[in-house]
């Protein structure tokens, strides 16, 4: 795999972040040259080889060359808010408008930080603070992760959120559920890949087995048109799960037509290997798209805890303790022997400095890409969330994974902290659709670390069987574990070495594998109102199809 270069010359570089923001691996951090300029610099041993910084780079784009039909110039009527504005005050006036109807904005911001004048980016979501962003900065400013934050209040919708969330939920996590999956993957209409990649895997043994079983050429041709066609969207549905649920059900179907597979075997190893090199070549194409997925994910950050106490933030970092603290109006660090230090000794990219919101001082952390926001009262120190919350940050109850949260797209993060929480609910559930309300979101730094957004809302396991235990109860879950046993049993037994001589049995085998592959899949995904209808009508015509043609 070739090493990105996203440069040659710092000319060819405006220094804005981009690349930093849409890189999947945070392998890009701005670092600052000899003059104070930042420049995006690449971790190569986290860099995957993707492109998507290249892609995001307006310096390297196609320019587009468009004439301009019209000119419009505008100023503020408001003479105060002239006064202090620049360029005529329209940038506030139209700032004042969004924010007013509940809209944030975004611009750049000069605010001293530990004596220092530091330009840099914020977001904002009060008229109040409008004045944060007024006025010109003829400097650089940093970015930051405000083009991911930006991303992310585009993709929120409220109206969603209501529908999943109680309202004392909504009050506190509101505005920060995702409802577009953001890429170039397949996703059909069912909003998430992995959701098109489970329906698709049910279907495309269906046509397989028709496909080898059919014995009219127009119709082998038709149905094999159709396999393959599941098999390229699944392909570019990059799901993980998907390839997975795919193999369990070769593996089964190869276990079921045993004899005919061994007859066929000097026909099928080398399909195979033509299949392999052909995936791999394919995927090289792409920048090894799929691959680069199945490759170890790499922690994020070293960041192991932070616990507000009356004494401070106590803050683990690659296993030393420090202590953030608020004292005369300043924000300050000390290591375990009660040294002060500074914050950028524990990472160099970290910041703090002290923030005023609403005329209360706070102090803002910046680290490992994300800023937390710590006040302090008469009771001691708090943690202030995203809407304004203050919370305590306290130790939260998890299964001990051997710090692999990172891994399965943070699946095992989520799966740590849901494990916990099933002794309660050993005979009934906490209700459907409620998974958000009982898992631990006020977990804000294990969300930090690995769903890369402290405000995030967990609303899935990402495990079918996980939610079924917590939102119907143990008892709901072996109900239907015992269910997709008496399937696997009597479908496995009825079509072990049986000759497909009707259309009946055909379709029964092609909807048992699907089934399959439905359950396989639900290891890591959920149970959607897309894809699970389909997994009951095949196990319907699966089980419907063993017993009629056994009678």
């Amino acid at each position: 795999m070739s090493s990105i270069v996203l440069f040659d010359d710092k000319k060819d570089c405006c220094g804005c972040g981009a690349c930093m923001n849409v890189c999947p691996k945070n392998a890009i951090r701005m670092a600052e040259d000899e003059v104070g300029f930042v420049y995006p610099e690449i971790d190569q041993n986290l860099c995957i080889g993707c492109g998507a910084c290249k892609k995001a780079c307006g310096y390297q784009m196609q320019p587009m060359m468009q004439k301009s039909e019209a000119v419009y110039a505008a100023a503020s009527n408001d003479d105060n808010l002239l006064r202090k504005s620049a360029s005529g005050g329209a940038f506030a006036v139209l700032a004042e408008n969004v924010l007013k109807k509940g809209g944030v904005v975004y611009g750049a911001a000069l605010p001293l930080e530990s004596g220092k004048l530091e330009p840099k980016h914020l977001r904002i979501d009060t008229v109040e603070r409008l004045p944060e962003l007024q006025g010109s900065k003829y400097v650089q400013s940093v970015i930051g992760d405000t083009y991911a934050q930006a991303k992310k209040d585009l993709l929120d919708f409220a109206w969603m959120q209501r529908l999943v969330m109680s309202k004392e939920q909504f009050a506190e996590y509101g505005g920060t559920l995702e409802t577009i999956f953001s890429g170039n993957n397949v996703f059909l209409s069912l909003y998430n890949p992995n959701y098109a990649g489970v329906f698709l895997t049910m279907f495309a043994p269906v046509f397989a087995v028709m496909c080898s079983s059919e014995k009219e050429k127009k119709k082998k041709i038709f149905y094999g048109i159709l396999c393959a066609g599941c098999l390229i969207l699944i392909w570019f549905t990059y799901s993980r799960s998907t390839f997975f649920a795919l193999l369990v059900a070769l593996v089964v179907g190869c276990i079921l037509s045993k004899e005919k597979i061994g007859k066929l075997m000097k026909y099928i190893l080398p399909g195979i290997l033509i299949l392999a090199v052909v995936f791999v070549g394919i995927d090289k194409i792409n920048d090894f798209h799929y691959l680069s997925r199945w490759k170890e994910d790499t922690p994020k950050t070293k960041l192991e805890c932070m616990i507000t106490s009356k004494d401070g933030v106590e803050l683990c970092y690659d296993g030393k303790e420090y202590l953030i603290t608020l004292e005369d109006k300043k924000a300050k660090i000390y290591d375990k022997k009660g040294r002060e230090t500074d914050i950028k000794k524990v990472d160099h990219s970290a910041k703090m400095a002290i923030a005023e919101y609403d005329e209360e001082k706070y102090i803002d952390v910046y680290l490992c890409n994300q800023t937390f926001t710590f006040g302090k009262n008469s009771k001691g120190y708090y943690y202030r969330t995203e809407n304004g919350k203050e919370t305590q940050l306290t130790d939260i109850s998890k299964v001990d994974v051997g710090g692999k949260e990172y891994l399965g797209s943070g699946r095992i993060y989520i799966w740590s902290r849901t494990l916990p929480i099933l002794k309660k609910y050993i005979v009934a559930g906490s209700g459907p659709d409620t998974f958000a309300e009982v898992f631990p979101q006020n977990d804000y730094v294990g969300k930090a670390i690995y769903a890369n957004n402290p405000a995030r809302v967990i609303e899935k396991p990402h495990n079918d069987y996980l939610m079924q235990w917590v939102q119907n109860g143990f008892l709901a879950l072996v109900a239907m574990i015992a269910f997709y046993v008496l399937l696997l049993k009597k479908c496995g037994t009825f079509y072990y070495k049986r000759e497909l001589s009707d259309i009946k049995t055909r379709l029964g085998l092609g909807c048992y594998l699907g089934c399959i592959c439905y359950m396989a899949g639900s290891l890591f995904n959920d149970s959607t109102l897309y894809t699970t209808p389909v997994f009951w009508i095949f196990a319907g015509i699966a089980l419907a199809s063993a017993y009629e043609v056994e009678k």
